[in-house]
């Protein structure tokens, strides 16, 4: 405990001006250190930052130390440990005090709302940074890691579509702290394929080379359902035939509810996409039946 003008004893709160509240970064277990609390923390950092660049001012420990440096984790008055740190200048001697919670609370005369604001925010970031280490206890480190570069505008489309997917999963994870294991398999697919792209795109390529052409005009057709998406124009369908090409259209009024992985049959007008025969969009769906349904796996 320190005996001099700064000692809990003499300590007259009218003779310091506050100047800001800090945080002690803590890394996680990977070692990393988040370089942002948010904007209300980085204010008191730069505030505290410029506050003693002006007045060439020392931190003064709980042991009267002198010292350029205000990252100490105790207490300048009563040498508690602290995380949370108010910064106080005393101009008579031209000496910073770094106090904990406590003794805070003496020389702002119980005053402390910004303390609890700047917890709350530390607290928020805190809880993001244990589901980041989460993601990478799961093996998906390097894919929020890719998730989170910056986005190069000469990548292709369909490379820069799946990137997107991954970041928003995980953008999801982070913010609602679940995931479930059919989505950290699905990151990981897109994760194979992102690493592997020229070769992804050139397997992709090379079996849209072999598909046949979508027909034309109105045939009856035997599709397998691959994505079913509701619209404000309805229920739309995805589907593959087995020669290869694809096409997207409503769902027959027929077949009250599709799955992926469904076989349906169906007459409907098919026109080719103006830049790709091998896909179709379908319309006036009519004559339809479900001719095998998706198998489903049983969640216990």
């Amino acid at each position: 405990m320190r005996t001099d003008i700064h000692s809990p004893s003499k300590l007259v709160a009218k003779d310091y001006g506050f100047v800001g509240i800090l945080y002690s970064k803590k890394g996680n277990r990977q070692g990393r250190t988040r370089d942002s609390y948010g904007k209300l923390v980085d204010l008191h950092i730069a505030r505290v930052q410029e506050h003693q660049e002006r007045t060439l001012g020392k931190f003064v420990n709980h042991k009267g130390e002198c010292t350029a440096k205000k990252s100490v984790d105790c207490c300048h008055v009563c040498g508690t440990h602290i995380r949370y740190k108010a910064v106080f200048y005393h101009a008579r001697t031209n000496e910073y005090l770094v106090v904990g919670f406590d003794c805070a609370s003496k020389l702002l005369h119980g005053n402390t709302a910004l303390f609890a604001k700047i917890k709350e925010q530390v607290k928020k970031y805190n809880t993001k940074d244990k589901t980041v280490e989460t993601i990478y206890e799961c093996g998906l480190g390097e894919a929020y890691e890719m998730a989170n570069a910056p986005v190069d505008p000469d990548e292709a489309p369909q490379l820069r579509k799946k990137k997107q997917i991954i970041a928003d999963i995980l953008g999801r994870f982070v913010t609602y702290g679940k995931i479930s294991d059919k989505q950290i398999k699905f990151v990981e697919s897109l994760l194979g394929q992102v690493k592997n792209w020229d070769r992804y795109e050139a397997a992709q390529k090379a079996e849209k080379e072999k598909s046949a052409d979508a027909p034309e005009d109105r045939v009856e057709v035997q599709v397998t359902v691959l994505k079913v998406k509701d619209t404000d124009w309805g229920t739309k369908v995805f589907a593959k035939h087995e020669s290869g090409w694809t096409c997207w259209g409503t769902l027959p009024r027929e077949i009250e509810t599709a799955f992926k992985g469904d076989v349906i049959q169906f007459t409907a007008r098919f026109k080719q996409a103006d830049n790709d025969s091998k896909h179709a969009f379908f319309s006036r769906p009519t004559k339809a039946l479900t001719l095998k349904e998706a198998e489903v796996t049983e969640v216990n």
